[in-house]
């Protein structure tokens, strides 16, 4: 739990409830800020600053089956970069479990099926490297619509989590 307090020449660091076992910490906003100016993931800038390095944030889903001598996931995902408008990719890394940013969901098969009675088509957690600086936001993949593929600008020095 975090509570945002508008600044008022306080310094309270936490605030000690007698029905919460945990302090809790305290973030001061300015006044006139609206209570979601703290939260840095839905800034503006968050998603949309010019980066060479972008990470899905929530998985890609791929634009066709990738064929096991032919297109490779690779290929795929440089293929939905170009189908986006965005530049071809200098690297493309794809991870088959897990994701590059902290706390970035795995979505199960189920949930990526396309109609009922078909087989769905892999979600990866991509990251891309491009030549020149792209501007978000940035969403890849055959259910960008629905908000899959979102990425986020991030350092190349960044660990998978």
């Amino acid at each position: 739990m975090l509570a945002i307090l508008l600044r008022a020449g306080g310094g309270l660091a936490e605030l000690n409830v007698p029905a919460v076992s945990e302090p809790i910490p305290l973030t001061y906003i300015s006044s006139g800020a609206t209570p979601t100016d703290s939260i840095r993931t839905v800034r503006p800038q968050r998603w949309t600053r010019p980066a060479r390095e972008w990470t899905t944030a929530l998985p890609m889903v791929l634009d066709f089956f990738p064929k096991r001598h032919g297109r490779e996931i690779e290929a795929s995902v440089a293929a939905s970069c170009r189908l986006a408008g965005l530049p071809e990719p200098v690297a493309v890394e794809v991870l088959h479990s897990g994701a590059y940013a902290a706390g970035a969901p795995t979505l199960p098969a189920r949930a990526l099926r396309r109609k009922a009675d078909e087989r769905p088509l892999p979600a990866r957690h991509v990251r891309l490297r491009f030549a020149q600086p792209v501007t978000g936001p940035v969403l890849l993949g055959s259910k960008k619509n629905y908000g899959l593929g979102l990425c986020l600008p991030t350092h190349p020095e960044e660990k998978p989590a």
